[in-house]
């Protein structure tokens, strides 16, 4: 299965595009810092040294003027593809 076949995928493609280009601070590559082991473990590669080391601050602070649900339910739904692309790369 391809990484832009997986549900969300829209999550993690945009996220690895900023890394790539060192945009560190976007939503996205703040969302792969949360769930850098889990998606290393799947095989995905990108700019680890890019990472922030404690994304979850900086992503509810650009998220908590949008909705007040809005980071919880993006940082699960996040975690629930990861968890996907994981279960795919150990059983594919």
């Amino acid at each position: 299965m391809e990484l832009q076949e997986l549900p969300e995928a829209e999550l993690i493609l945009p996220g690895l595009e900023d890394l790539h280009n060192g945009n560190s601070e976007s939503v996205g590559a703040l969302l792969i810092a949360i769930a850098s082991t889990r998606l290393t473990e799947a095989g995905l590669n990108f700019y680890i040294s890019h990472l922030l080391p404690e994304p979850e601050l900086p992503l509810y602070d650009r998220l908590q003027h949008e909705r007040d649900d809005a980071y919880p339910s993006l940082l699960q739904c996040f975690i629930e593809q990861s968890q996907q692309l994981l279960q795919c790369a150990r059983t594919c």
